[in-house]
């Protein structure tokens, strides 16, 4: 099971078009590698989630240019 933030950051990761390059068949590596890289490089986003629970516009910018780092960095 998948704790609250990291169903947030996951759901905002894909509803936002981060994955839309993504080939479906990487789908599941690429979440996996994802929990890793925000727990390794963004921890304070996720234990931000944790504890508002909501995500207001300063925590989604943040978000934002996590997922986009993310993605930048399995491009590469």
């Amino acid at each position: 099971p998948l704790s609250v933030e990291q169903q947030i950051a996951v759901i905002y990761l894909g509803a936002n078009g981060f994955l839309d390059d993504v080939p479906v068949a990487k789908i599941t590596e690429t979440e996996r590698s994802f929990y890793d890289f925000m727990t390794a490089n963004h921890g304070d986003i996720l234990t931000e989630l944790a504890d508002k629970k909501v995500l207001d516009e300063a925590l989604e910018k943040r978000l934002a240019d996590a997922c986009q780092a993310f993605i930048n960095e399995i491009a590469a």
